[in-house]
């Protein structure tokens, strides 16, 4: 009876785990076409954008520490290490899911990105000094900044419920991801398409981790 059940289980077990992934396989292949049309189009590389060319006024040495500091939160430093933090807080809340989730979804946002930066090599916007952090699609602070803190919203509220508590922490990491996209735009080491690359993916990512936390449990 039990080998029945497992046999059973296990192409269920499958069929959750393909319809999973499928966003972010969709949403990374689409992203590789759109790098595609923006080279055809001409728009792949160049000058700065209006966007840049206004972030150009904020000169106040002080504005640009703010933004350094903001924009760190997405870096692959930090989230290397509040990573394995958010996995423990999770497993010892009784919440082994989450914990292998966020931990998971971190990793193949990481693999992802720099799947699509060798592939599509993107020059940063008009900016020399900043050829040393490589590849400029898609903004790896925006894709795993969003990822961390966007599936750690999205867990908590998927076991706690909505709490004033939770909801505040999900508008918080909402605010974050937010944050970390608009000032890469901002320090002119991004182009906005990059950091809404980052965006898209870290959401497909984090819906595909609510998905398998709803068929875990």
């Amino acid at each position: 009876m039990l080998a029945i059940m497992s046999m059973q289980a296990e192409p269920h077990l499958l069929v959750t785990l393909a319809l999973a992934l499928l966003p972010p396989a969709l949403v990374w292949l689409l992203l590789l076409a759109w790098a595609a049309r923006l080279k055809r189009l001409g728009r792949f590389a160049g000058e700065p954008g209006r966007l840049h060319a206004w972030a150009a006024r904020l000169r106040s040495i002080r504005a640009r520490e703010m933004a350094l500091d903001v924009s760190a939160l997405g870096s692959s430093t930090l989230v290397t290490l509040l990573a394995p933090f958010l996995m423990l807080s999770f497993w010892q809340a009784g919440h082994p899911d989450a914990a292998l989730i966020v931990g998971s979804s971190t990793a193949l946002a990481g693999a992802l990105g720099t799947a699509l930066k060798r592939l599509t090599g993107r020059v940063r916007p008009g900016a020399a000094s900043s050829a040393h952090f490589g590849s400029s699609f898609p903004s790896s602070h925006t894709l795993m900044g969003t990822t961390l803190y966007g599936s750690a919203a999205a867990q908590l509220l998927l076991h706690e419920g909505f709490t004033p508590y939770t909801t505040l922490a999900a508008l918080g990491a909402f605010l974050i991801a937010l944050s970390i996209g608009c000032t890469r735009v901002l320090l002119r080491v991004h182009y906005l398409s990059d950091v809404i690359a980052g965006w898209l993916l870290a959401a497909a990512l984090t819906t595909s981790g609510l998905l398998l936390s709803a068929a875990w449990t």
